[in-house]
């Protein structure tokens, strides 16, 4: 019974993503009188902003997760003796900009998919 409410979970996910739309909202629709096409346009608006918002809420997420990256090695300092200077600052930064990106398409911090959730249509 778990299973199946979580695999029902899932579609369900995948068709809010896609922008699909369930019968029972479909029927609301109808029964307001909007024709197929203006469903169909409200689908596809609906799973046009959901693409963006998953790429936006994605993008937030990696920039916070940088800047978090970026304080923890402020705080913690390097030892003089292996300072690399100018070159390695810039390596750092580029280093934690993909430490971050990476983070955030796994999904793992949670941030991406907590804004992605609040605000999708």
């Amino acid at each position: 019974m778990n299973i199946e409410r979580l695999k029902a979970q899932a579609l369900q996910e995948a068709n809010q993503l896609k922008g699909h739309m369930s019968p029972k909202e479909r029927a609301a629709w109808k029964a307001q009188g909007k024709s197929d096409a203006d469903i169909q346009s409200m689908i596809d608006k609906r799973a046009a902003f959901n693409k963006k918002l998953r790429k936006e809420s994605n993008a937030f997420e990696a920039l916070f997760l940088q800047k978090i990256l970026s304080d923890v090695r402020k705080h913690s300092g390097t030892p003089t003796i292996l300072d690399g200077g100018r070159g390695e600052k810039i390596f750092r930064d580029m280093l934690e900009q993909k430490y971050a990106e990476r983070m955030s398409q796994t999904r793992s911090f949670g941030l991406g998919n907590f804004i992605f959730e609040h605000y999708k249509k």
